[in-house]
């Protein structure tokens, strides 16, 4: 949702709050603080690999109703475009990024 498009947290909170996963990858995907935040949860064995701790939050910033910026916390990482999307039933059925699609987990959070 465009950053003048009105009251987006409780948008946010209805269409996106979900956990979206992968077989060694899980996304959880919060309304807080007035915006939209990613928290990638890493293997462990991955996370010690990379020197980084096993939860990473991410802020996302919007660009479309679906389709939001997540700046690098991290030198060694690039800025991400990740979309949500698929509504049904007035929640987002998947996450895309890194050129993959990651479904949400059928219980949500």
């Amino acid at each position: 949702m465009p950053t003048n498009g009105g009251p987006r947290e409780s948008f946010y909170q209805k269409i996106f709050t979900e956990a979206y996963a992968r077989p060694g990858t899980e996304f959880q995907v919060r309304a807080e603080d007035g915006g939209l935040h990613l928290t990638l949860t890493l293997d462990p064995k991955q996370a010690r690999f990379l020197g980084r701790p096993e939860r990473l939050r991410y802020e996302l910033l919007p660009i479309s109703e679906t389709h939001f910026l997540m700046p690098a916390t991290h030198p060694l990482e690039d800025p991400q475009t990740v979309a949500i999307y698929d509504s049904h039933h007035g929640r987002a059925q998947y996450l895309h990024t890194n050129c993959r699609v990651h479904p949400r987990t059928p219980d949500g959070l």
